[in-house]
């Protein structure tokens, strides 16, 4: 159904900039083991969270989705 896929749609990518925002702005919720030593800037930080997000069953990207909706 294409009205269905494009509402799916629209919710993966608004829950995907949702968890890159708020790890942006809360950076020490990522566990260590994703961190370097040698975060540099904004984009140092960016990749390490993309490479988080990326990680993440769908199931549990969704939870913390909803989680920080509720903040």
């Amino acid at each position: 159904n294409t009205v269905e896929s494009k509402k799916q749609n629209a919710y993966i990518i608004n829950m995907l900039d949702s968890l890159v925002s708020y790890y942006l702005e809360n950076f020490k919720q990522i566990p260590n083991k994703f961190i370097d030593s040698e975060i540099v800037d904004e984009n140092s930080k960016l990749n390490i969270i993309i490479t988080y997000l990326a990680g993440m069953t769908d199931h549990y990207a969704i939870n913390q989705f909803n989680n920080i909706e509720k903040i």
